[in-house]
């Protein structure tokens, strides 16, 4: 009902209570009438006259073509002419194509697809039904098609040939499998005639026809790309309830999200080609064959058994997608966008705000609130246990249990890092936390997310754990953002509160009250000194932003400006101090604070990580960690609190252990000056930038038999001054 009425030229479709207008715009009908058509309309006028009335974001245009095929091509370069590159980017329009890269079919990674839904590509499968169970198929795995396009070919003539299926046929040809992995494997060029009436179309006979057919009785389809990262055969295989093998670096599959294809469908990078055993290394167990044609089976049936069954769940997906909040946002702003005022597209995304965050493989789930509630650039530094699977998954790595992205992958900057780098020891090593506990390197980890940030100039570091709330938080954050950019020397402090398990908080006058009622929201009487600069008393009535003096062991989250940010000192592995190190220099650095009055994260009660808190381990840093900042700026503080800690059993254990030095250099980690090797992906990249490693593993101390430390307080003479 807050959507206004669709334009002449448009409708609703029937459920979507106003929320999307269908068009289906002439340009694709004209491309498959003729090149010579097609080029007349080639500046998009016709699509662009349709929807010449802005819509609210949340109420936008879903364009698809009238036929069942091609999407929408820009030629050769990938450039597109001025008028289609402003409609590419229209914040109102979500678009269906069965590629959503496949504007720019020649390059995978020169922009970011399309915001919308992958449509199921229009060939139906056309042999008898066969049964979702392994042991009555024919074969194990096939494929049957043409190694390379005919010279007459879109992809020959626009320079997109791919090697894809050549590599296979030279990894594969002649594998016929055992009794119990039986392959069918046909790749030659004279299955079929061109059509020179039909634009070079392949006609295949009718016998051919029917080896196909038999060919599709598989457990798995291999689905490699051909002219373009799509091909008809991902269809056939969804019809023949067969699993689908998908060797294209950057398709978008079919109906996601509505679909969940991570029990469905196998997707390997197209470096697999090269070789059978790695091929084959990517498919899953055989215990779950069976339950993955059965899945196969499902979604065929509920989406594509019909071509109105894909209509409507081309409908449904978006609607997914507008309801999950990753609505038709653009990743940068762009001319002719959405009829808004300059600029006002970066204030919806935050600006020149990156929000930097460390993760793992368990906190999957807590990213995925985090990217929910935060609209703008998201980076996130991931360490992997498994770096070279994760490479090749790219975004992939991020997906939930379910097989979904993060809210609009388009805006997150990826940095995969290995957890064991080349020729380093591993940081976490699992079931051997010992005395440290699992030394994990969060500091280098923040570093690498911060790096990724680009041309941002504002960041904030948060844990994964937290999310945003409430209202706009783009445009608050932005105002705060201006005023730090206009006063370097100034920060904001985001308050934090805890909220219960799936607790929904709505605003500030909502916590408040849950405050009040029940003391719910405040942190555990360990955790409230590293929150004490949030002034919780004085922000409950603030209007206007407030002066935060430092106060020891204080922790907060802030947005401030990147040139006065120092790196996190990477030594502090493990538990204890990687943060508050932070929030310690910057006070040297005469960083001020304010606590901002209308804006406060939440982290969720119980989504705390397995790893092990031996908080003695930051300990071990902590001394030679405040000598560099004395020596560097002369500042030094300190509190009865630190001094137990200094006497504390525990932490002369450790230091005893660890020969009085940081536990980062007894464990020889690689941090500091030394780099482990990246996997990168930029906003809207689908091929990673690698970095390769640099600098060698710090050095184990010397450590002299019998020496016992007796204390790891700071100097007397220091202490004086303090």
């Amino acid at each position: 009902s807050s959507c206004p009425p669709c334009p002449p030229g448009s409708h609703s479709p029937a459920g979507t209570d106003g929320r999307i207008c269908r068009l289906r715009h002439g340009f694709l009908q004209i491309y498959h009438e003729g090149v010579r058509s097609f080029r007349k309309d080639v500046n998009g006028s016709q699509l662009l006259r349709l929807v010449r009335w802005p819509r609210p974001p949340q109420c936008p245009y879903l364009v698809g073509s009238w036929q069942w095929g091609h999407g929408i091509d820009c030629g050769r370069s990938g450039v597109c002419p001025p008028a289609w590159e402003a409609a590419f980017h229209r914040a109102d329009i979500l678009w269906n194509s069965p590629d959503l890269l496949d504007h720019r079919s020649c390059l995978d990674d020169r922009r970011q697809a399309l915001r919308g839904v992958a449509q199921a590509p229009r060939h139906f499968y056309e042999g008898p039904a066969l049964p979702p169970a392994h042991a009555a198929r024919r074969y194990t795995l096939s494929y049957m098609g043409k190694c390379a396009p005919p010279a007459a070919s879109w992809a020959r003539q626009h320079g997109c040939r791919s090697l894809v299926r050549p590599r296979l046929n030279a990894s594969l040809h002649g594998q016929r499998g055992n009794d119990s992995f039986r392959v069918s494997f046909v790749c030659s060029d004279e299955l079929g005639t061109p059509d020179s009436a039909h634009g070079g179309r392949i006609k295949y006979s009718a016998s051919v026809r029917e080896r196909y057919r038999r060919s599709m009785n598989s457990t798995f389809v291999l689905v490699p790309r051909g002219d373009n990262r799509w091909n008809y055969r991902f269809s056939e295989a969804v019809g023949a309830c067969a699993i689908p093998v998908v060797l294209a670096d950057g398709l978008s599959l079919p109906l996601e999200p509505l679909v969940d294809w991570s029990g469905a469908a196998v997707v390997v990078p197209e470096a697999a080609a090269d070789d059978a055993a790695t091929l084959l290394r990517w498919l899953p167990p055989r215990r779950r064959w069976d339950e993955m044609l059965a899945a196969v089976c499902r979604i065929n049936a509920n989406h594509f058994a019909t071509r109105q069954l894909r209509d409507r769940s081309i409908v449904d997906a978006a609607l997914l997608l507008l309801r999950n909040g990753s609505s038709p946002a653009p990743a940068t702003e762009t001319p002719g966008g959405g009829g808004g005022a300059p600029g006002e597209a970066a204030d919806r995304q935050g600006g020149g705000i990156c929000v930097a965050v460390a993760a793992t493989a368990d906190r999957v789930g807590a990213l995925h609130r985090l990217a929910t509630s935060w609209p703008g650039l998201l980076s996130v530094a991931f360490l992997s246990h498994n770096f070279t699977r994760d490479a090749a998954l790219g975004l992939r790595a991020l997906a939930a249990p379910g097989g979904s992205l993060p809210a609009s992958p388009g805006r997150i900057a990826l940095s995969l890092v290995p957890n064991r780098p080349s020729g380093a020891r591993p940081y976490v090593r699992r079931g051997r936390g010992g005395l440290f506990g699992d030394l994990f390197p969060t500091n280098l980890l923040r570093n690498v997310a911060l790096d990724a940030c680009g041309a941002a100039d504002v960041a904030l570091v948060l844990d994964v754990d937290f999310s945003f709330c409430c209202g706009d938080v783009a445009r608050t954050l932005d105002r705060y953002a201006r005023a730090v950019r206009a006063d370097t020397g100034l920060s904001y402090v985001l308050p934090a509160f805890e909220a219960a398990e799936g607790e929904v908080i709505r605003s500030k006058g909502e916590l408040l009250d849950r405050l009040d009622r029940s003391g719910a929201g405040v942190f555990e009487k360990q955790a409230q000194a590293s929150h004490a600069c949030d002034r919780l008393e004085q922000w409950r009535g603030a209007t206007e932003p407030f002066a935060s003096p430092y106060t020891y062991m204080c922790e907060p989250y802030l947005l401030v400006h990147r040139s006065v940010l120092p790196p996190y000192d990477e030594s502090f592995v493990g538990y204890g101090k990687n943060r508050l190190s932070l929030h310690y220099e910057l006070a040297a650095r005469r960083v001020r604070m304010e606590v901002a009055p209308d804006a406060f994260v939440l982290h969720e009660r119980g989504s705390h990580a397995s790893r092990s808190k031996a908080w003695w381990a930051g300990e071990t840093c902590w001394p030679a960690f405040r000598k560099r900042v004395w020596e560097a700026h002369g500042f030094w503080r300190s509190s009865r609190r630190q001094r137990q800690l200094d006497a504390n059993p525990r932490v002369l254990q450790a230091l005893n252990r660890t020969c009085g030095a940081c536990v980062a250099r007894s464990a020889r980690l690689c941090v500091g000056s030394c780099r482990p090797e990246l996997a990168r992906w930029l906003p809207g990249s689908r091929k990673p930038t690698l970095l390769p490693p640099s600098g060698a593993p710090l050095e184990a101390p010397e450590c002299p038999g019998g020496t016992a430390i007796a204390s790891s307080s700071e100097p007397a003479r220091l202490r004086k001054e303090s």
